[in-house]
Parts: structure tokens; C-alpha cells; sequence
């Protein structure tokens, strides 16, 4: 790309749309990177995947709230409970995350924990890395939600 002399106003507008147009190409909305995933599923299938609950289904599904224009940001736990039960790899959950303004924090034992889970504990049951979780010492609010409403 060829630096853009900011004294002159139109090329420095017209550069600003070019790069802000392939900005939004190249990153998508936490929607449209979701919806591919659970497009041709249902709640009960999302539900076993993920022992979320439906309701959380339908927020990954619509996740713009109709009445007030506010994007969906899924938990930590949740967003880690979908990619384990879809079998989401790490770069993928973390575009996913990153699409809603948030990223992993590698410096964070529980963050780290869920990182790791989702490299190496991908398509097992949601008790399963629970578990494991409690044997690393998270517990309580820093599980993954099983069944939550």
C-alpha cells in the first residue's frame, strides 16, 4: 500500500473507504461467523454438543437483539463450550471471540486453561473438560456452563 498524503483531503477519504471496505470483507461478524456452523442444526443438537441452553442457541443463532440493535457477546465459558462441541479449532475461536471486540489472554491461568481445552479437548463432552478443569483448580463461575439457562 502507498502512504497517503493526508493534506489532500479526497485521496485521504477515498484511501479511508478502499481500506475500511476490505476491512469489513476480511473480518467478519461474530454472525456471520457463526451462522455457517449451526446453520443446519437444532436447538436439541446444539444443547447435547454444548450443554448449553436453548435460549443460548437462539442467541448464537439471532445474535442481534431485535429491540435494541445490541450484538450478542457471548461468555468466555460459552464461546469455549461451542468450540469444544463443534470441534472449533484455536485460530477459529479466536477470530470468532476477536469479532466481538474480545480476545484470549494467554498470561491468564483460566483463559490459558480454555485454550488448551479447545487444542486438545475438542468433541468431548462438556463434563468431561469440566473436570479437568476442576483438576487444573478453576472452579465455580470459571466452569464451563453445563446446561445453563
Amino acid at each position: 500500500m502507498n502512504v497517503v498524503d493526508i493534506t489532500d483531503e479526497e485521496e485521504f477519504i477515498k484511501n479511508f473507504k478502499k481500506q475500511f471496505e476490505y476491512a469489513r470483507e476480511t473480518n467478519k461478524t461474530f454472525k456471520e461467523m457463526v451462522e455457517p456452523i449451526i446453520s443446519h442444526t437444532n436447538s436439541t443438537i446444539f444443547c447435547e454438543k454444548t450443554d448449553l441452553s436453548p435460549a443460548t442457541f437462539s442467541r448464537f443463532k439471532i445474535p442481534v437483539n431485535e429491540k435494541t440493535g445490541e450484538q450478542y457477546k457471548p461468555s468466555v465459558q460459552a464461546l469455549v463450550a461451542f468450540c469444544v462441541g463443534y470441534e472449533i479449532d484455536l485460530p477459529n475461536a479466536i477470530a470468532i471471540r476477536r469479532s466481538y471486540g474480545y480476545t484470549f489472554n494467554i498470561t491468564d491461568p483460566v483463559e490459558y486453561a480454555y485454550m488448551y481445552l479447545i487444542t486438545h479437548y475438542s468433541g468431548r463432552p462438556i463434563s468431561e473438560c469440566n473436570a479437568l478443569l476442576k483438576k487444573l483448580g478453576i472452579e465455580g463461575k470459571f466452569l464451563l456452563r453445563e446446561n445453563s439457562k
